[in-house]
């Protein structure tokens, strides 16, 4: 009891030889002021509210429909008609996609992954990135047939440009996957030296990263990516003179530092 009182007195004391400016002023916010929070907070309640329900709802209408009618419902005009059913959507074809089947189902459905990793909304391409990486790991045979689709490795390789930590991760590790056959491919490997000629710092290494990792995997490697100039390329590419530069970017030099410790 007698402790009891002590720190209740003890509290009460603290309390009273409080600065004034460690209490929090109330007098200063006007009455419209607490009135436009309280709406806030009103407001952004019923916008989850709205949001859980539309939700609820799409998934509720998309249970029903086999794989094959919810691939469909992307072809559909006005099928989907808000970002939180087309999050429900997506949400629903990766749980029907879970199996040892994935790698097939992707392959007899490959306009799906065209439509995720060409969309505006961020997770969708994250989703189509993705779902390639977890088919490779199910059954490594499938990159053998993933890089006969042409169009599909096109927009892989334009995602190494994603402003998306997760997405372009995600498709460098495609990439990776893919190994040789990417840089002797007549198609793919003009679309990376794009890249490294056209887009900015961070894009051209991350295609050099991709080299590097391509060229460690294997003697046969090294080889042909120096005798059609990749490695030219990447000493080019990092090349980086502190002395002569007026504004020289530490973090670039140092990237660029990394990349030539992997070669070692």
């Amino acid at each position: 009891f007698r402790f009891a009182c002590w720190v209740t007195i003890r509290t009460q004391s603290q309390i009273d030889n409080q600065e004034p400016h460690s209490q929090p002023d109330q007098t200063n916010r006007t009455g419209s002021q607490r009135g436009t929070t309280c709406k806030s907070f009103w407001t952004r309640r019923d916008e989850c509210l709205f949001l859980k329900q539309q939700r609820m709802e799409a998934l509720k209408k998309f249970e029903k429909q086999s794989f094959d009618e919810l691939v469909q419902l992307l072809d559909t005009p006005n099928a989907i008609c808000t970002e939180a059913e087309l999050d429900v959507l997506f949400l629903v074809l990766a749980k029907r996609l879970e199996g040892p089947q994935k790698p097939q189902k992707l392959l007899d459905h490959v306009h799906l992954l065209e439509v995720a990793l060409t969309h505006t909304h961020s997770p969708l391409r994250e989703f189509g990135t993705q779902q390639l990486l977890d088919a490779i790991a199910i059954d490594p045979s499938f990159k053998d047939s993933l890089i006969q689709k042409q169009p599909l490795i096109n927009l892989v390789i334009e995602c190494v440009k994603d402003d998306s930590i997760s997405v372009f991760s995600r498709s460098l590790g495609i990439l990776r996957q893919l190994g040789l056959p990417l840089f002797q491919s007549p198609e793919f490997a003009p679309k990376l030296r794009s890249i490294i000629s056209h887009d900015g710092s961070a894009e051209k290494m991350r295609v050099m990263d991709l080299v590097c990792d391509v060229s460690n995997a294997s003697l046969e490697n090294v080889e042909f990516l120096f005798t059609e100039g990749w490695t030219d390329t990447l000493f080019e590419v990092t090349e980086f003179d502190f002395a002569r530069s007026h504004n020289p970017d530490v973090l670039v030099g140092l990237n660029k530092m990394e990349l030539l410790v992997k070669l070692l």
